[in-house]
């Protein structure tokens, strides 16, 4: 009987302890994976160019970080990008994604200059437009250049599934789910969204 039990905890211990490893093995498999994935961003950077239709693409590899790596990041976007984060009042531990983006919308027009034409131009100090004119000889060139910085954020939190109970005691056993909401955030307040949707696939 002795022996048998001798047996069986050894089994026990076994097995135990190859689902262990196993466990850690395939903890540092998904974590070599993610680290393989953002040292590609990295050496990719970001890819822009123009289809047959004149549509601008810019194409870029998904990076994964922890919420520790976006709060001890050491590079100048991702730390701007966090400190964004907390200007809107957003935790760190409901983001679920998020993306930056800096765009500019550029404009040159080159005409001929005549004397004694009118050559008055109003031109914009407003924040994120630079707005230039400059002549040389007979060209006088307008520049016009307007700056955004684009903050696409997906939240994941819990809400109860029925609508919530008045009584605190009586939410905590509601069941609940998380729901991913998205939301799009412009620096420049001249830029409106005038129609957005996040989806998620799922399999069929």
């Amino acid at each position: 009987m002795n022996k048998l039990v001798i047996q069986v905890l050894a089994v026990l211990i076994a097995l135990s302890t190859i689902f262990y490893y196993y466990k850690k093995v395939d903890g540092l498999r998904i974590e070599n994976s993610r680290l393989t994935n953002n040292n590609k961003s990295l050496e990719r950077g970001m890819l822009t160019f123009r289809d047959d239709s004149a549509r601008t693409h810019t194409l870029t590899l998904q990076q994964q970080k922890t919420i520790s790596e976006l709060k001890y990041a050491s590079d100048s976007t991702t730390i701007a990008l966090v400190d964004r984060l907390k200007e809107y009042k957003i935790k760190l531990k409901d983001v679920r994604a998020v993306q930056t983006m800096k765009t500019v919308f550029k404009h040159d027009t080159t005409v001929r200059y005549v004397a004694g034409r009118d050559t008055t131009y109003n031109l914009s100090h407003l924040p994120h437009v630079k707005h230039t004119v400059s002549l040389k000889g007979d060209q006088l060139k307008d520049s016009l250049r307007i700056y955004n910085t684009q903050d696409v954020i997906l939240q994941g939190k819990k809400e109860t599934i029925d609508p919530p109970k008045k009584f605190f005691l009586w939410r905590w056993f509601q069941a609940k789910h998380i729901v991913i909401s998205g939301e799009v955030i412009n620096s420049n307040p001249y830029i409106d969204v005038t129609e957005q949707k996040f989806i998620k696939t799922i399999p069929d």
